[in-house]
């Protein structure tokens, strides 16, 4: 997917699914703002935009995973990933380390398997 001749495929499939997932995370918006935990006047906006920013995330995390010369640095992405979650609470206006994706440890333990050269099986 990461080769050159995919781009265009692999950008019809992240627009595909940011228009299919949208819908989805506005609802969960939806339920935050009736709730008031969130707070969003463009429930749908709001959607697009978090998703591309985890689009463009997932991108830069690929290219350093799949490049074998590149050093793997747990701290670099686990910065990236926590100033996500800190984007996405600024985008819906909830509180400050409310929105929690994945945890600290669970993140830099699977990106040990492509720092060391080892497999989820060895950890």
């Amino acid at each position: 997917m990461y080769r050159p001749e995919n781009l265009r495929l692999r950008d019809k499939i992240q627009k595909q699914s940011v228009e299919r997932s949208a819908p989805k995370v506005a609802k969960v918006l939806k339920q935050g703002i009736e709730e008031g935990t969130l707070y969003t006047e463009l429930p749908g906006e709001a959607s697009r935009l978090i998703l591309h920013m985890g689009t463009n995330l997932q991108e830069e995390m690929s290219e350093v995973l799949l490049d074998d010369e590149a050093e793997v640095e747990a701290k670099k992405f686990t910065s990236k990933y926590k100033a996500y979650e800190n984007a996405i609470e600024r985008v819906v206006v909830a509180p400050e380390g409310s929105i929690g994706l994945m945890e600290e440890a669970d993140l830099e333990r699977f990106l040990t398997c492509f720092d060391r050269g080892n497999s989820v099986e060895d950890l």
